[in-house]
C-alpha cells in the first residue's frame, strides 16, 4: 500500500490517502521520479486526493509533466487537466510544491503539485580530515557526493566511505572529469592556496549555482584579487554565486560543527531561504500549506 499524500488541513490535523497499488501503476510512478532525480531538470506529480460534487476526476488519478515538459495523464475531467497544467507549470518555475483547489462547475477538486527535483549533486574539493564529516552529513541529505584531491593517500574510500564517487584530479583538469552543471553545488576546502586559486578559475565561469570556500574572507578577497591581477576580472553574477567565508554563523569551531554550518547553509540556498531561525519567520514555517508523500 502506499500513502500518495498527507494533507495538513489544519494546525494539528493531518488526513493520509491510502489507495492500492498496481504493479503498472507503481512503475509509472517509480519511473517518472526515477527521472526526475538521476536527470538534470525537475518534474512535477500532480495527483487528485479529494473531490466532490459530479467532477469526473477519481482520487488518485495523476498528471505528470515530464522533464522534457511532456505530459502524461489519466485525469478523466478536461477542464480540470487544463487548470492542473497552468499550475503545474508555476509551481515547476517556483520549485515548490503545493496543494490547489480547483472550482468547477461540476464540484471541488483538491490536488497535491508535488515538485521532483533532481539529487542535488555535491562536489568536495579537498579530502582532508575536515571534508569527512560535511561528506558524511551531505550524504544523510540524500545527495550525490564527490570527492576531488590530488593526493592518493587522502582519496580513497576507505577515508570516504560515504562518498559516491571520488576523483584524483589536478585542480587545473577539474573539468576533464566532472559534469559542472548549474544543479552542481561546490565546497571548496583543500587548505592549500594555489590548488583554489586554480578551482576558482575553472568554478567562477561554470554554471556551478553555489560556490563555498572555507577560510576568512581576507583569503577569499586575496584569491580574487591574484585572479584580476592574471586579467580574469568574475562578473557580479558569478560573485553572486560565491559564499565565503562557507557556512551559516552557528559558533562552530569543531570539524563536526563546521560541516552542519556549509550543509545548512547549502539547503539555505538551494531552497531560497536566509538560515535564519524560524522563530523569527511569520507565517508557515513550508511557506504555502504542503503534502508529503508516504508508504505504508
Amino acid at each position: 500500500m502506499r500513502s500518495p499524500c498527507a494533507s495538513c488541513v489544519s494546525p494539528g490535523v493531518v488526513k493520509v490517502l491510502i489507495e492500492p497499488l498496481s504493479n503498472q501503476l507503481a512503475k509509472g510512478q517509480l519511473d517518472f521520479i526515477a527521472e526526475c532525480l538521476h536527470g538534470q531538470e525537475s518534474g512535477v506529480m500532480a495527483t487528485v486526493f479529494k473531490v466532490s460534487g459530479e467532477i469526473i476526476a477519481k482520487v488518485a488519478s495523476r498528471l505528470f509533466l515530464k522533464p522534457d515538459g511532456t505530459v502524461i495523464s489519466n485525469i478523466e475531467d478536461e477542464l480540470l487537466v487544463q487548470q492542473i497544467l497552468v499550475d503545474v507549470q508555476q509551481v515547476l518555475n517556483q520549485g515548490e510544491s503545493r496543494v490547489k483547489s480547483y472550482i468547477l462547475p461540476s464540484g471541488i477538486a483538491g490536488v497535491f503539485l508535488e515538485v521532483i527535483h533532481p539529487i542535488v549533486p555535491l562536489v568536495v574539493f579537498g579530502a582532508g580530515h575536515d571534508a569527512i564529516p560535511v561528506v558524511n552529513l551531505a550524504k544523510h541529505q540524500g545527495w550525490h557526493v564527490t570527492v576531488v584531491d590530488n593526493r592518493p593517500g587522502y582519496i580513497t574510500f576507505e577515508r570516504f566511505p560515504n562518498a559516491d564517487q571520488i576523483i584524483f584530479s589536478e585542480p587545473q583538469t577539474i573539468q576533464n572529469h566532472l559534469d559542472l552543471n548549474s544543479r552542481t553545488v561546490a565546497i571548496v576546502m583543500t587548505h592549500r592556496y594555489e590548488s583554489d586559486l586554480a578551482l576558482l578559475r575553472t568554478l567562477l565561469p561554470s554554471s556551478v549555482s553555489y560556490i563555498g570556500i572555507l577560510g576568512p574572507k581576507s583569503r577569499t578577497q586575496r584569491l580574487l584579487q591574484d585572479l584580476k591581477s592574471e586579467g580574469f576580472l568574475p562578473k557580479d553574477t558569478q560573485l553572486q554565486r560565491l559564499y565565503a567565508p562557507v557556512g551559516l554563523d552557528i559558533g562552530a569551531d569543531s570539524p563536526e560543527a563546521i560541516a552542519l554550518s556549509i550543509v545548512a547553509e547549502i539547503q539555505a540556498v538551494l531552497a531560497n531561504r536566509s538560515g535564519g531561525m524560524l522563530r523569527a519567520r511569520f507565517g508557515s514555517i513550508h511557506g504555502e500549506e504542503i503534502t508529503c508523500l508516504m508508504s505504508v
